[in-house]
């Protein structure tokens, strides 16, 4: 880069040592070359490649630039071939354009002799060492993020390879290397040593290097740590001002008679300066100095007032206008010039403070604030330990000492700290300031709230306990609350970078992301030693879709502050955008090893693993994720940074389906909305968990609805047959996965997706699915088009569906969203119906055109609380053949619901009406139905491991249209015990009656502790249920449960002469489970499932017994393989028509079935491709399902089909 120069002076002294030529000629031409030397030179400078980018300087910083040092700043960018040195009390952060990132401490000099700029973010780690650095002296931090590195000294080389470690080289050319990570060969021409994770090694002038344990890896690099040194100016009282003694003790200055005016106002204003009234000791200090422009203690007064206010300069003009110097100016003196960066000066005044007032504990407070912010950390620990031995009772000391205890990660120690800071002053802000962050940092919010309140009423108008206040609050979503707090911190420190970074993230939660920006850049401005603004930014560039910017910005918040698990999970979660696994996976590994309580990154792990064809380890991390957080939701992320897409897909729910494991996912899904009953992701994980059930549509299609009016906005594709019930499509196959698609993004982005799937089988079997998905700030679409259609597996069994969605959802404050949905169904169909005995139907026909609207909102009052309010309009036409009949009906369905939840319990209370009109061919007059619903719900914990839910539910149904009026109280009583960790006892018991819906979707919750209440049964069923059930995790890869359910039911039934009669039903089942992962790649699930179905009225017995079997195998590679075996065994007593006395009949049937799968998932979440059978030995047998007991068209979703269906699917993302 700067060769060119030594090259013209050696060229200047050839020339001179020849003999003098006189000729212009030839005086031009050597001009000429001259010239041109330095063009090519200049060029050469103006082409070299821009090789880091300085994140963060600190101090004096310079670099070797066109052969001379030039001073540099924060982001600038330097070249391949220049120099870096930092001055005394400096520091820089560097990052490479390869991945590498860097930190240079204090008097130090760094050269970038040779790097290699990488295609991507992860470069291979066994790619040749092509990225040379020098290090002549000093001390540098290195974390290398994969990328091979050569550091040079006088006295031996590193060769490293994906690693972090630290490197000190002293005068003497001696050098000490500390590892933290990874693995690094230390070599010169007398020896080597490979030193591994926490090892170090050291190493003389003409020596061998030699290897030693690394005791605490700590220690090697706290320099390189952010120390914010979070104080309150409460703890700096003004009254009682010391004056120096001329022998070095302090003393009072006297009182005049004269003086007593001013004294008295001096008084007054070092009173209201320590209550926190700022304002108005700036007046009194102000008028005490128009009485005596020299007072001292008036002029130090005036400094601090100004200081806490941020005008730092005319803080320090009025301190050193102090003559003499008292003991808080001195302090003053050192603050301001501590704030101006200034440390040089700083440890001057300090130093002189210390020999004026020995016995003061403030300025060994004040050198430690100095120290800390240059990563001296030892040197801040010495003079806390003075400042404690003048002071023992200094909340300012044992907080600071806190505040290093935590950026280390010592949380057991910073909290006993902080704990000991307000012992000491139970008056200090600072001390409940900081034992704010420790709480914080343990995930105990409540805590850390009741500090950060604590600390603000002790001192109203300090900016940084306004900002943790706010930040605590924006945590637990309380937005609105949190705003009006970073405004007041803004008021009272307009230039404060905390405060600035917080407003960014309260804009960008409200989806002003120009303004996010615009405030995270100022804040990366005013301090560029913080790491969470470049957080910040990043997610606010991934919103906008500029992903590779928004990574690196991640990737200077882990340089910046390398010791925060978060920033290490987003920036997982950021090369997870960039489907980059290597990377994803150890970003995440790192914020494991920092952090091993936060359940964050086993979360997004979860998700990572499932997306890289890795679903038995993802349950294992999921698992885990779960535990760590307290049994509770893990749905969302421990902070609201960003609104967090992970937890909006149906990625859990897929998680636990796709390796078979249903009964886990309903489990772990039912728990969580019992906790907290405003789950998005919960209700949607039900829904998915529900498509497997027979006889569960209605339960199916609500727990969707409450999921869609819970959610934020999201691009989440929509499928179109969610929303529809009795498809009658083959539960096993075919592409009715509500998981569809999983391949959600982990942040919000502002751009559109496209999903695609395809199906072709035997029987004339084609489906196809196109959905176009988008979201733009606060706006997001869906549109999509499903079709299926099939000949079936005997005459008239052929069926077609054509359904069509829109769904748009806007955002129009944080606290309050709409949406609406338009959906058409389109349906022509046979008799799809199995049957024991009776023969199906070959002319019974029916076609179905619905077109339903709906439209939604929510609204969040405060953080505990929720309503939401859906209405559905639907225009249905259906025609019958055989005999020809044709109906049309018209329905209104409107439901409001109030969500109120606390630690201890949550409340739920609702209501709905539904209303509908039918007109049929068969009928003389327009038909009217009408349902009423008030309801009221209640989940409590009046102990640790036990939950209650109570409710009580009433409903109102008039029909004219089944000829059923009904009105009828439902008890609700459900029972949750955790006996012990993993195993947990559930019993219930409640009353139902099935609603009269056109659009079979309801917000009332669908379960009580575990057990369902709305089945598809005929409208009017009356139903009481009685349930009990365990469930247990016998260890990590073993799992288990049994349950039993019996419903008492009436059921509304015609009788000879056409007129409505209940008949008593009963239905009993009993369900056991085991599921077992022996092996990453294998998931093995056996069930044992008693059903009784007994209907005395119409001599209807029908028993079953079904005990599947599946193996299913995953590779990481993307291969998958599934086979299963099911076993049936059915009695069926049912009326003979065939005999004239229509006396019952009893016969019994037993089959197995076989299904078989193999399949392909494409590389980086593009999609996949399947090849399934059912029934793989065309097995045929009789058996009865349930349609029968269902209204409308008699229809449910086939588990089993008596002949071979072959069907090849594909899906595609883009």
């Amino acid at each position: 880069m700067f060769g060119h120069t030594k090259t013209i002076v050696a060229l200047k002294r050839h020339l001179q040592g020849l003999p003098v030529i006189s000729s212009p000629s030839f005086r031009r031409l050597t001009w000429y070359t001259l010239l041109l030397f330095v063009v090519l030179g200049s060029l050469r400078l103006a082409l070299a490649e821009d090789v880091g980018e300085i994140v963060s300087a600190l101090g004096t910083v310079e670099v070797l630039r066109q052969g001379r040092w030039q001073p540099v700043a924060t982001g600038e960018k330097v070249a391949a071939g220049e120099a870096i040195k930092t001055g005394e009390g400096s520091r820089i952060a560097l990052q490479l354009v390869n991945g590498a990132q860097l930190k240079i401490n204090a008097n130090s000099q760094l050269e970038l002799k040779h790097i290699v700029s990488q295609e991507g973010l992860a470069p291979t780690a066994n790619a040749p060492t092509l990225n040379i650095l020098r290090v002549p002296q000093g001390e540098i931090w290195v974390r290398s993020n994969g990328i091979p590195l050569e550091l040079q000294t006088i006295s031996v080389v590193a060769t490293i390879r994906g690693t972090e470690f630290n490197l000190a080289v002293k005068p003497d050319h001696s050098a000490r290397l500390a590892v933290f990570d990874g693995l690094i060969d230390f070599h010169n021409a007398q020896g080597s040593v490979l030193v591994e994770a926490n090892e170090q090694a050291t190493v003389r002038l003409g020596e061998a290097p030699r290897k030693t344990v690394l005791l605490n890896p700590i220690d090697a690099a706290q320099w390189s740590l952010y120390y914010p040194g979070t104080v309150s100016y409460r703890d700096y009282l003004l009254a009682g001002q010391a004056l120096p003694h001329p022998n070095g003790r302090s003393q009072k200055r006297p009182i005049a008679a004269s003086q007593a005016t001013v004294e008295q106002l001096i008084s007054q204003a070092e009173t209201r300066f320590n209550s926190g009234n700022r304002q108005e000791a700036r007046q009194l200090f102000a008028q005490a100095l128009q009485h005596d422009p020299d007072h001292p203690h008036a002029r130090t007064g005036l400094g601090w007032t100004l200081l806490e206010a941020g005008a730092v300069d005319a803080a320090l003009a009025a301190f050193q206008q102090v003559r003499p110097p008292t003991l808080m100016s001195a302090v003053g003196t050192a603050n301001s010039l501590y704030q101006l960066n200034r440390f040089t000066q700083a440890d001057q005044v300090i130093a002189e403070t210390q020999r004026q007032f020995p016995q003061a504990s403030l300025p060994w407070v004040q050198a430690a604030l100095n120290a800390l912010i240059r990563g001296r950390v030892d040197e801040a620990h010495r003079a806390l330990d003075q400042a404690l031995t003048r002071d023992p009772r200094s909340a300012l000391a044992h907080s600071l000492r806190s505040n290093i205890y935590l950026v280390q990660n010592q949380k057991e120690r910073a909290l006993e700290a902080a704990e000991r800071a307000v012992a000491v002053n139970p008056s200090s802000p600072t001390a409940y300031l900081n034992l704010s962050l420790v709480k914080q940092a343990e995930f105990n919010l409540n805590a850390a709230l009741a500090a950060a309140q604590k600390a603000v009423a002790l001192d109203p108008e300090n900016p940084q306990a306004l900002i943790q206040e706010s930040r605590l609050l924006f945590g637990m979503g309380d937005i609105r609350q949190a705003t009006q707090l970073a405004q007041q911190a803004y008021q009272f420190r307009p230039g404060d970078p905390i405060v600035h970074s917080t407003w960014g993230f309260l804009q960008l939660a409200q989806g002003r992301i120009q303004e996010a920006i615009q405030s995270f850049q100022e804040a990366i401005a005013q301090d560029s030693t913080l790491g969470e603004p470049h957080l910040g930014l990043g997610i606010a560039l991934f919103r906008q879709n500029q992903t590779e910017a928004a990574t690196q910005e991640i990737l200077k918040a882990t340089l910046l502050e390398p010791k925060v698990s978060l920033y290490s999970s987003y920036l997982g979660k950021a090369f997870y955008e960039l489907k980059d696994d290597r990377a994803t996976q150890k970003h995440l590994a790192k914020a494991k090893q920092l952090d091993p309580h936060d359940p964050t990154p086993h979360f997004y792990d979860a998700l990572r693993l499932q997306s890289y064809y890795q679903p038995i380890e993802s349950i294992h991390q999921l698992q885990q994720s779960i535990d760590l957080n307290d049994n509770r939701a893990v749905y969302r992320s421990q902070l609201l940074l960003d609104e967090d897409l992970a937890t909006r897909g149906t990625a859990l729910g897929r998680i636990y389906n796709e390796v078979g494991f249903e009964q886990l996912s309903l489990y772990e899904a039912r728990k969580s909305l019992t906790n907290d009953p405003t789950n998005y992701s919960a209700h949607r994980l039900l829904a998915d968990s529900y498509s497997t059930l027979p006889r569960h549509e209605i339960a199916r299609a609500s727990e969707l609805l409450q999921a869609q009016l819970l959610q934020p906005i999201n691009i989440a594709p929509v499928q179109p047959q969610l929303a529809e019930t009795k498809l009658g499509i083959l539960t096993t196959l075919g592409p009715v996965t509500p998981s569809l698609y999983e391949y959600n993004s982990l942040f919000l982005r502002n751009h559109s997706n496209l999903a695609l799937s395809g199906l072709v089988g035997n029987h004339d079997t084609l489906s196809d699915e196109a959905i176009l998905s988008g979201l733009y700030n606060q706006f997001s679409y869906s549109l999509g088009h499903f079709h299926y259609q099939t000949n079936g597996f005997r005459e008239n069994n052929d069926f077609q569906h054509d359904l069509y969605n829109l769904f748009t959802q806007v955002a129009v404050t944080p606290n309050f969203n709409l949406q609406a949905e338009l959906r058409r169904r389109e349906t022509d169909q046979g008799d799809l119906s199995l049957y024991f005995s009776a023969a199906p139907s070959t002319q019974e026909r029916l076609k179905i055109r619905q077109d339903t609207a709906r439209l939604g909102t929510r609204y969040t009052p405060s953080p505990q609380s929720n309503v939401i309010v859906s209405f559905i309009h639907a225009d249905r036409e259906d025609r019958k053949s055989s005999p020809d009949k044709l109906s049309e009906t018209e329905s209104d369905q409107l439901e409001g619901q109030y969500l109120f939840r606390e630690l201890a319990y949550n409340i739920i209370a609702g209501g709905g009406l539904a209303k509908t009109a039918r007109e049929a061919s068969y009928l003389q007059n327009s038909q009217q139905a009408e349902h009423t619903t008030v309801y009221g719900y209640a989940n409590i914990a009046l102990l640790k491991d036990i939950i209650w839910t109570v409710g009580l539910s009433h409903d109102h149904l008039h029909d004219e249209i089944e000829d059923i009026h009904q009105d009828q109280l439902n008890p609700k009583l459900g029972f949750r015990w955790n006996i012990a960790d993993n195993l947990q006892f559930r019993l219930a018991a409640f009353s139902t009656l099935k609603r009269a819906l056109v659009v079979e979707q309801t917000i009332e919750p669908t379960q009580i502790a575990g057990f369902d209440q709305f089945y598809d049964d005929l409208n009017g069923t009356k139903a009481k249920i009685y349930a009990i059930g365990l469930d247990a995790q016998f260890n990590n890869s073993l799992y288990g449960g049994i349950q039993g359910s019996y419903r008492d039911l009436d059921v509304p039934f015609p009788n000879y002469l056409g007129h409505i009669t209940y008949q008593a039903e009963q239905e009993q089942k009993l369900l056991a489970y085991l599921y077992w992962m022996p092996h990453p790649y294998w998931a093995i699930q056996n069930q044992v499932e008693i059903e009784k179905y007994d209907a005395k009225a119409n001599l209807t017995h029908i028993e079953t017994l079904s005990v599947p079997l599946t193996v299913r195998y995953f590779r990481p590679s993307g291969f998958f393989a599934e086979l299963g075996t099911t076993y049936v065994w059915q009695q069926f007593t049912g009326i003979d028509f065939d005999l004239r006395d229509l006396q019952s009949k009893t016969d019994h049937n037993d089959f197995v079935v076989v299904n078989a799968a193999v399949g392909f998932r494409l590389p980086k979440q593009q999609g996949s491709f399947s090849l399934e059978v059912s029934n793989l030995f065309d097995q045929e047998f009789q058996f009865q399902d349930m349609s029968f007991r269902n209204s409308y068209q008699n229809l449910e979703n086939p588990r089993f089909i008596p002949d071979r269906t072959i069907l090849s699917r594909i899906k595609l993302n883009f």
